[in-house]
Parts: structure tokens; C-alpha cells; sequence
């Protein structure tokens, strides 16, 4: 299964009355943790679909309604009177109103901003049950891991502050974004145990990317802290569980 045809599956997924044995829908779930474009799209479907569920569950039920649509069931002949009509005629056009603000507001954020990155990797990096990213090469070397993008054709001039430099590595990939590439390095904390995430990616990629010679900024995406800044012609991404003291200190 492709990512087009995987939309078209997730265009249905509703995740309060998912169907643990449709194998056709975990095809398509599975689709998502290989196409970070795809699982962008996905997050912006399901909070929509959620926004307007919200929305029309709060809408309040008229009294003594299931009493006069079994009347109207029992009476075919039954006219409806035209308020009635046009109250049914009002709420329709509504929904498809606060449908479609729903949709427009969701849709107006810029999918390929340096900010959707950032947020979607931390993201995915605490999602269960599949690793992200799935590490195509594996080495304790970090020069051995430059070496290894060099035959990918990615670029390897890149400057991790000393700090990552000195950790040891793991193993690294090449991740597609918004039909770029981005660096991965997956390093590792010897003394507490815990993993870096480092990504590298071409700066006149991304719109809004950090301008170059700012601090880095810290951002905290539910359990993960990430640090983002631009250097040269490079954009930089870490992600770690930890927190803004230990961030910082990975930064020097």
C-alpha cells in the first residue's frame, strides 16, 4: 500500500469505533510511521474530524424530539411545518459552515514550515509501538555514521555542537520530508543511558527555518525537549527526553 492509497483508507478512520481486525486499516497505519508527509496529514485530518465531532456533540437536543419524529414516522402524510423545515434547513447549513471554517483553519498552517518538523518528530519519536526513525545503518562511530550519509548522497558538512560530538553513536538514516532529506543520528548518553536525537537538513528547505547566528530554541513537545538553530546552510533539530538544563548542556 502506497501513502495515496493509505489517505484514502485514513480519510475513514475514526479511532472511537476502529475495527482492531480491519487488516486494510492497520495497512494504512503502518503507512504513516514510513511517510512523515502522510502522518502530517493525518494529524491534521484526525484533529479536525475531532473538532467537529466536539462541536456537534455540544449542540443541544430539543426537547421531546425522538416523541415528534416517531409522530412524524407514524403520519407519512404529515406535512412538516415550514419553521420546523427551515430550523432543519439552518442547522445543515451550519454544520457545513463550521465544517468547512474547521477544515480552512487547519488547512492554512504551512505543512512544509521548519515548525511542523520539529513538532512532528518529537512527536513520533514517543509514538508506540514502531521506532522512528527505523535506522538504516548502525555504528558506535560517529565518523563512521558522516561516512555513511556520504554514500547516500546527503550532504555531511554539518557541525554538531562538542557537547554530541563526544557521545557515542548508535546508528543513523535518511529520513524524507516534504520531498527533502533529512539527516538522522541516533547517539547515545554513556553515563545516564538515555538517547540524542540529532537532525540535519538543508536550511533553504524549510520556510521559517531559525535565522542563522540566533540561540538555539527550546521547545517542549509533551515528554521530549528539543533545541532548533541554523548554521551556515544547515538547520539543526535535537530531541531528548530530558530537560532544559541537560538540553543546554548538550548544546556546548
Amino acid at each position: 500500500m502506497d501513502s495515496q492509497q493509505a489517505k484514502r483508507v485514513l480519510a475513514l478512520y475514526r479511532a472511537d469505533v476502529a475495527d482492531p481486525n480491519d487488516t486494510l486499516m492497520a495497512e494504512a497505519l503502518e503507512q504513516i510511521q514510513r511517510d512523515p508527509e502522510l502522518a502530517a496529514w493525518f494529524e491534521r485530518q484526525s484533529a479536525t474530524n475531532q473538532a467537529i465531532r466536539a462541536k456537534l456533540k455540544a449542540i443541544p437536543v430539543p426537547a421531546g424530539l425522538q416523541r415528534r419524529i416517531l409522530e412524524n414516522q407514524s403520519t407519512r402524510s404529515r406535512l412538516i411545518p415550514f419553521p420546523r423545515l427551515a430550523l432543519v434547513g439552518l442547522a445543515a447549513a451550519a454544520a457545513v459552515a463550521l465544517t468547512f471554517f474547521i477544515w480552512q483553519t487547519v488547512q492554512t498552517e504551512p505543512t512544509g514550515t521548519f515548525d511542523r518538523l520539529v513538532d512532528n518528530f518529537a512527536r513520533r519519536l514517543q509514538r508506540p509501538p514502531v521506532y522512528f526513525p527505523q535506522m538504516e545503518f548502525v555504528s558506535t562511530n560517529q565518523l563512521e555514521l558522516r561516512a555513511w550519509f556520504q554514500t547516500k548522497g546527503v550532504s555531511t558538512n554539518y557541525v554538531l555542537p562538542g557537547a554530541l560530538e563526544k557521545l557515542a553513536g548508535e546508528g543513523a538514516a535518511v529520513v524524507p520530508w516534504q520531498n527533502h532529506k533529512v539527516c538522522s543520528l541516533c547517539l547515545t548518553n554513556v553515563a545516564t543511558g538515555s538517547e540524542v536525537w540529532a537532525f540535519v537538513a538543508d536550511n533553504a528547505n524549510f520556510p521559517k527555518a531559525p535565522i542563522p547566528g540566533k540561540k538555539p530554541e527550546l521547545k517542549r513537545v509533551l515528554k521530549m525537549m528539543t533545541a532548533s538553530w541554523s548554521a551556515g546552510d544547515k538547520v539543526y533539530l535535537i530531541v531528548a527526553a530530558a530537560n532544559e538544563e541537560t538540553m543546554l548542556d548538550y548544546l556546548h
